[in-house]
């Protein structure tokens, strides 16, 4: 039985499927042209016409957009689905029966059905050919774009130009694994396409002496000297460690053991561990300190959280963000360590047994020098062959999906089990899960090498010391200690080698950080300098100019020219995912647009002091549809957003006032943290809480905007109309402060009585 050319293909391998795929497209669409000339021949000898029949045609299209939609669907089309192939079977009957434009019934030849059947599956192959090769191009180009986009805003960064390509070999071999394209084909692949795009990336010149001394100059500032101290301190137990080899040589110097010096060699090695161990916890503590510092590591990142742009936070994604915080936090700690620790006691141990191995053996210690170097370009050769950079990423990214992955599971948890869904996510966690599993085997299988090979390289400089002794007629003393000097300095190279791939990850880490972060805090603290208090701002209009805000390359919100009156009572309207929240977000200075400007008055709110007690945000009250509960005290979470000293008189006035007198009685009572119903406190009491901020905060400050995005939304009717009704009376007594809704329930804006209504549709503004 004889198979059809599409079969025939798909069983020839991944050679054949890979070399398919290399082949040029100029050459693809040739070869395609060739056999639709060749079936249009056929058709026209057939037809005895020069233009084929539309309804041939028609299908002809028909059969190519449903081999196209296929192609697409499942990334790489192996074979055909059985319906095309009907529909080439069926395709080369109808033009068989089809004659000077009628269509007749009847039997037809099979000999010239299966020959026209054939061309046109020679040409619909070639056809799926050129799809495959056009969709693997595509995906290429799609996988540059993204990288592309991902560095511009420093969520991807890369510190060579191995790392870009390896970056998108695994983006591609993702999308293509499934089909069963190995890595090793798509790196095959990926070198035959144009990838001319990665070249508008930019590499990270990180250098590792620079980057040590700016993280000093930033914050050591003040503690140089104790840090010198405490560091030099380290080289003595570090000395002695060096030293100590010598009273072990001598022991051996005459026909019996010397148990004097070899008490010495203990001693020497139990102080140096003892003092190392003692001057550990004096660093520790002054790390400590050096972190807690005003102007510190601490405050430092702190202030860089509190100034992060939220939109920001939204494209990185929370668990990315607070993933590189941490990784950053240790890395500054180990930076430090390393320094002072490691590299330079390193360097004191290399140099103290250089030159006692100089003066036993001057012949291996030049031997053991030569070999040192040796030793280094074997380094750098396995780092490349084992590609351990790529695969640390590999493994970070892996983990960054997963902490996502687990994040939703999380805060999802409820719809989750309830929707019936928890089997369906614990197998996707537990797929990502084991992802991350194997590529940090991956990466720890690379580190296994390398440091297979040091101890091979170790054993080997036995040999070779046990060769250059008997080459210069030494004894066995002279074995001896050359050998455990010239082990503590091959040991010494292995422990700088390995400091430095350390200090390398460590600096990456901070420097991740620090392109996410981009100096914000920075240039947030210098526009600080010139923005006038909120009490310097005369009241007025909020106006919105030419105002555009994107995220992820798409408008979310497109304001030409909106007035909104000091004192309305607005309500923004719209259906669910129209910008409505983007729209408050926008006016309250919480997002900042894309472009344009918001004013309020005649003061642009980007010249509106951002923090502190006069700040724009002292003026603005904002009730969420759910809340947030802070792991504290009742008053502390009452009094939330307000600066001011307020009583605990007017705290449960307002708890009572809201109708949380009697269940927030004892206000040092301790909440457990969490929004709507997931902490201590029911959706309800949540809601009231936060009313019970509001109302607090409108009171004692001067108020300018309050925001109530969706209040009602978790509450009874009765809760409802309370807080209407308190809002209402709110809103009564101070008529200057512009109140703008979103809400659905149509009771509550009813009882809430706008005065004006702002409809927004998928982005843009109507009166």
């Amino acid at each position: 039985m004889r198979r059809s050319l599409g079969e025939q293909t798909s069983m020839g391998g991944e050679g054949e499927r890979t070399a398919l795929l290399k082949k040029e497209r100029k050459e693809v669409l040739g070869a395609k042209q060739e056999y639709w000339n060749q079936v249009k021949k056929s058709m026209m000898e057939l037809f005895g016409e020069q233009e084929v029949p539309e309804e041939i045609l028609q299908e002809l299209v028909a059969i190519r957009q449903e081999i196209k939609i296929q192609a697409v669907e499942t990334v790489y089309l192996d074979i055909y689905s059985k319906s095309v192939r009907k529909r080439i079977h069926d395709l080369a009957v109808s033009i068989l029966a089809y004659r000077k434009g009628t269509e007749t019934q009847g039997s037809t030849s099979s000999e010239q059905e299966q020959v026209l059947q054939e061309e046109l599956e020679r040409y619909f192959e070639s056809f799926r050919i050129a799809q495959n090769a056009g969709r693997f191009r595509e995906t290429v180009r799609e996988v540059q774009r993204a990288m592309t986009q991902e560095n511009r805003t420093g969520k991807l960064n890369f510190y060579s130009e191995e790392e870009k390509t390896e970056e998108m070999v695994v983006r591609v071999q993702e999308k293509y694994a499934r089909v069963g394209f190995s890595e090793k084909e798509i790196q095959e692949l990926v070198r035959t396409c144009d990838v001319k795009k990665l070249n508008e990336i930019e590499l990270q010149d990180l250098k590792i002496l620079a980057k040590i001394s700016d993280i000093f100059r930033k914050f050591m500032d003040g503690d140089k000297t104790k840090y010198v101290i405490l560091s030099a301190g380290l080289l003595v137990p570090a000395f002695l460690e060096g030293y100590a080899p010598m009273t072990l040589a001598k022991a051996f110097q005459k026909d019996h053991i010397d148990v004097v010096q070899v008490g010495l060699y203990a001693l020497l090695t139990g102080a140096a561990s003892g003092m190392s161990t003692w001057l550990h916890k004096k660093f520790n503590i002054f790390l400590d300190q050096n972190f807690s510092k005003k102007g510190g590591i601490g405050q430092t990142i702190s202030k860089n959280i509190g100034t992060f742009p939220p939109e920001k936070i939204n494209e990185f994604g929370r668990s990315i963000v607070k993933a590189r915080i941490a990784c950053a936090k240790d890395s500054y700690e180990s930076v430090y360590r390393m320094v002072s620790g490691d590299v330079l006691p390193t360097a004191v141990t290399l140099a103290t047994s250089a030159a006692m191995l100089y003066r036993e053996q001057p012949y291996l210690a030049a031997a053991t020098i030569a070999g040192t170097g040796f030793m280094m370009m074997l380094d750098k050769y396995m780092e490349r062959a084992t590609g351990w950079w790529g695969k640390r990423r590999k493994a970070e990214q892996e983990g960054e999906v997963a902490g996502r992955q687990i994040e939703e599971q999380f805060n999802a948890h409820m719809e989750i089990v309830l929707s019936g869904m928890k089997d369906d996510l614990i197998e996707r966690t537990e797929t990502l899960l084991a992802k991350e599993r194997v590529a940090k085997s991956d990466r720890q299988y690379a580190e296994m090498i390398r440091d297979q090979i040091s101890s091979l390289y170790r054993s080997l400089n036995m040999i070779v010391a046990a060769g250059v002794t008997i080459a210069v007629g030494g004894n066995a003393e002279k074995f001896v200690a050359a050998l455990v000097y010239s082990q503590n300095f091959q040991q010494g190279v292995a422990n700088l080698l390995g400091s430095k791939r350390r200090m390398l990850a460590n600096l990456r880490d901070i420097q991740q950080m620090e392109l996410m972060f981009n100096g914000h805090a920075e240039e947030e603290e210098e526009q600080e300098k010139t923005r006038v208090e909120i009490t310097q701002v005369p009241r007025g209009d909020i106006l919105l100019k030419d105002v555009r805000f994107e995220a992820d390359g798409k408008i979310i919100l497109d304001v030409s020219n909106l007035r909104i009156p000091e004192g309305e009572m607005v309500h923004l309207s719209g259906m669910s995912g129209s910008g409505k929240t983007t729209f408050m977000k926008v006016v309250s200075g919480y997002y900042r647009p894309t472009s344009g400007e918001v004013r309020f008055g005649e003061t642009s709110l980007e010249q509106i002091k951002k923090s502190g007690k006069e700040s724009l945000y002292s003026a603005i009250g904002y009730l969420p549809q759910f809340p947030y509960v802070l792991e504290d005290t009742v008053r502390a979470n009452t009094v939330f957003g307000l600066q001011e000293k307020i009583s605990d008189e007017a705290v449960r006035e307002v708890l009572r006032e809201v109708g949380l007198g009697e269940r927030f009685s004892n206000l040092n009572e301790q909440l457990k943290g969490g929004r709507g119903d997931t902490g201590t406190t029911s959706g309800g009491e949540s809601a009231r809480l936060g009313l019970a901020r509001i109302l607090l905060k409108i009171r004692n400050t001067d108020s300018r905007m309050v925001f109530l995005d969706e209040p009602t939304a978790s509450v009874d009717e009765k809760t409802r109309n309370e807080i209407a009704d308190i809002l209402k009376r709110e809103k009564r007594a101070r008529p200057h402060v512009t109140f703008l809704v979103i809400s659905h329930d149509k009771e509550f804006m009813k009882r809430m009585e706008c005065s004006m209504t702002v409809k927004v549709e998928k982005g843009k503004v109507k009166i």
